[in-house]
């Protein structure tokens, strides 16, 4: 059975600004099926937001960040949130954490240190991007190289 995931905004933007990284590797093994994405309307127009923001719409292909914008909104399991209870010590922080409960998922992924600090919340563990790289790689189904 694939690994249920709630990936943070900043790992998304950090793959598409590096072409090589555990973020890039995440992306990549999201198009090709490799787990399942969780998210929320709000999760991605979160993405949105931030891919606009000057300092990355300088830096990332705008019809690359389009593309993949799509590819979650089409390939990602969506959700309704409802009841974000205030978690972390940053409040923008508990729609993912909501959206991790909400969706019974394994994993959030995430390189902010107010999620990571957490460690856990309800039964999803709370992991930086190389950890669930290698999570990820360690699926029989994921050997292939």
């Amino acid at each position: 059975m694939l690994v249920k995931a709630v990936v943070d905004t900043n790992v998304w933007v950090s793959g598409l600004l590096n072409s090589a990284g555990a973020p890039r590797q995440i992306a990549e093994l999201f198009e090709a099926d490799l787990f399942v994405l969780v998210c929320s309307n709000d999760l991605i127009a979160e993405l949105v937001n931030v891919l606009a923001r000057p300092k990355f719409a300088t830096r990332i292909n705008k019809e690359q960040a389009e593309r993949f914008v799509a590819l979650i909104q089409r390939k990602a399991v969506l959700i309704q949130l409802t009841d974000i209870l205030q978690v972390s010590r940053d409040p923008k922080d508990d729609m993912f954490l909501a959206c991790a409960v909400i969706s019974d998922s394994d994993y959030l992924v995430s390189g902010d240190s107010d999620l990571l600090d957490l460690q856990t919340h309800a039964r999803t563990q709370i992991i930086r991007p190389v950890e669930f790289l290698s999570i990820l790689e360690q699926q029989p189904h994921s050997q292939e190289s």
